[in-house]
């Protein structure tokens, strides 16, 4: 009998980990992942798009993409790492069915310290003065205000304004939405790995390829500066809808 899951949606906001619980997931042979760890390019920009633009559905295209892959994969589950689609869970679940989504959750420091090291992260704020605000992807503020932030603070801003999202989803749709932490993640993948290979309804594997740098954790701790991190924790204790004093904990 074929699965009822069809798709599998990796979400969060960038530098999370959504490209290495990715590469654990697609080791998986009932798991396909036609881009073999990377995004199309295309449907990566349209839904990024829409998600700034505070739309609330998926770019049709977007709905004939995924449509069309799942069809070219039998009965596999199909593996999409489009981290946007944070802002499109209801959107998504509805007109596709069979959808899972799997948010990554990191220490909102370590994000913003990996954020401010690569610029291909940061031209998301190229086009942030064409973007509504308040914005669901850059932040809950009013426009004045986010432009009188330093790149630190936009930072810090999208990364809790799509936590607060992250919370949300797992609230509404907690038969459909699984939240991960990085951190469990570095700590023992094969176990966190395999049970989420549970909650898909496939087998677990034996033995799972992991490049995982335990450094990564903590390597934030030495690349801001005590300034830096207060910054950080001021903004998440301002906007948060979560206790991010106890985020690093692990459950």
């Amino acid at each position: 009998m074929p699965n009822e899951i069809r798709y599998c949606f990796i979400v969060g906001t960038g530098r999370s980990g959504t490209h290495l619980i990715t590469s654990l997931l697609r080791q998986h042979e009932m798991i396909e992942d036609l881009l073999s760890g990377k995004e199309n390019p295309n449907i990566l920009k349209n839904i990024a798009e829409s998600s700034q633009n505070n739309s609330i559905n998926v770019p049709d295209v977007n709905i004939s993409y995924y449509e069309e892959r799942k069809k070219s994969i039998g009965d596999k589950i199909f593996l999409d790492q489009s981290h946007p689609n944070l802002f499109f869970v209801d959107d998504l679940s509805n007109r596709l069915g069979g959808t899972r989504f799997i948010a990554m959750w990191r220490d909102t420091r370590a994000v913003v310290a990996s954020m401010l090291r690569h610029k291909g992260v940061l031209n998301w704020y190229k086009s942030a003065n064409k973007r509504p605000f308040p914005n669901q992807f850059l932040g809950m503020v009013g426009r004045d205000d986010f432009d009188k932030l330093s790149l630190l603070e936009k930072c810090t801003l999208r990364v809790v304004a799509h936590k607060n999202r992250i919370i949300k989803e797992q609230i509404l749709n907690p038969e459909i939405f699984k939240v991960i932490y990085y951190e469990s993640i570095c700590a023992d993948a094969e176990f966190q790995i395999n049970s989420i290979f549970n909650w898909l309804k496939i087998s677990k594997i034996d033995k799972l390829t992991a490049d995982i740098k335990n450094l990564s954790v903590t390597k934030w701790q030495t690349s801001l500066s005590n300034n830096e991190i207060d910054i950080i924790n001021n903004i998440e204790f301002k906007f948060s809808e979560y206790n991010f004093i106890n985020q690093t904990k692990i459950n």
